[in-house]
């Protein structure tokens, strides 16, 4: 899943929709989506920031999205 040019001021606006966007496609439950929202994400470098879960995955999946100015 990728979504570009988003208006979102701050990375916890990124964060909360990409979880949304995979709990919507059945492959995470709420708990994914508490974790995932609440712990800090793993900065890769270069504005790419990483926001994961070891818990409520129910299968493998990926969600993207850009901000649409850098904040």
């Amino acid at each position: 899943m990728l979504t570009l040019d988003i208006v979102a001021s701050d990375l916890l606006t990124l964060q909360a929709l990409n979880a949304a966007r995979l709990k919507e496609a059945g492959a995470v439950d709420a708990t994914f989506v508490t974790k995932a929202i609440n712990e800090q994400p793993l900065n890769l470098g270069q504005g790419i920031w990483l926001s994961d879960s070891a818990e409520g995955n129910l299968r493998s999946a990926i969600a993207v999205s850009r901000a649409a100015k850098c904040f």
